[in-house]
């Protein structure tokens, strides 16, 4: 659905090195994409995520690494879902959450990752002091905006009127 150029110039935070990086451990790649390899809309939301939580510094890098390959199908889901709706206007609501910086999930699991340990637990042990949500859909829809946005401009730039 985009291009890898497209997905890596929304990333504000990844260095090429770590996008390259991420590519072969999240997207299960040989090597890093060419700018034009064509990604789907779950690889883009795992390279988009991963740029969110490394700008938000909610965990270490090597927390959101295997975090991020945890969620990875229910990213994955959520991508066929998007690429399903999409040409109706329509995205399904989506968020990760962590608590007290510690465990993670997400609205379409019952269990918390807990990013000290690196493993799955079903419930927490108390109520959390500070949760952080992010709205996966939002990310994804102001991403797919301005990406659509690019397009429209480049098209338009491509129209000229020969009026001779």
């Amino acid at each position: 659905m985009f291009s890898y150029a497209e997905v890596a110039s929304l990333c504000q935070v990844l260095t090429p090195v770590q996008l390259a990086s991420l590519s072969r451990s999240l997207l299960r790649y040989d090597e890093t994409p060419a700018q034009d390899a064509k990604l789907s809309v779950g690889e883009a939301l795992l390279l988009w995520l991963a740029d969110l939580l490394e700008w938000m510094q909610v965990c270490d890098q090597d927390q959101r690494t295997l975090l991020l390959q945890e969620l990875r199908k229910e990213l994955f889901k959520l991508g066929k879902t998007i690429e399903e709706h999409i040409p109706k206007g329509e995205v399904p609501v989506f968020h990760i959450g962590f608590a007290d910086r510690r465990w993670a999930t997400c609205s379409t699991l019952k269990h918390f990752f807990d990013l000290a340990e690196g493993v799955w637990i079903e419930e927490l042990n108390e109520p959390p002091l500070e949760t952080i949500t992010y709205s996966i859909a939002a990310l994804f829809m102001r991403n797919y905006r301005v990406i659509q946005n690019q397009g429209s401009h480049d098209n338009a730039g491509n129209n000229t009127d020969d009026q001779s």
